[in-house]
């Protein structure tokens, strides 16, 4: 990923691993800037929600989407997509 936010939470190597090595967003495949987590850590998350089917790659315009006005939706979709993806690698 080109500009990748600066973390500061106490365990996030896997969320760098993951940053690290996926650049395209998995929703739209445009270039990846960010990495989102499905279910936020806000949302009663701690570390264990740096788990890879938890973190999903984003472009600027997805993760704007995902925290937009219809993120409960949005959550539910890159759900779907992660699902999706796991499935076919396996």
């Amino acid at each position: 990923m080109k500009f990748p936010k600066k973390k500061n939470y106490a365990d996030q190597s896997n969320y760098n691993r993951y940053r690290q090595s996926h650049d395209t967003c998995e929703k739209c495949f445009a270039p990846a800037v960010d990495v989102h987590h499905i279910i936020f850590k806000g949302a009663g998350g701690g570390r264990r929600d740096d788990r890879d089917c938890n973190l999903i790659a984003l472009c600027r315009s997805c993760h704007e989407w995902a925290h937009g006005k219809e993120s409960r939706y949005a959550r539910v979709e890159l759900q779907l997509i992660k699902e999706a993806k796991d499935a076919s690698n396996s």
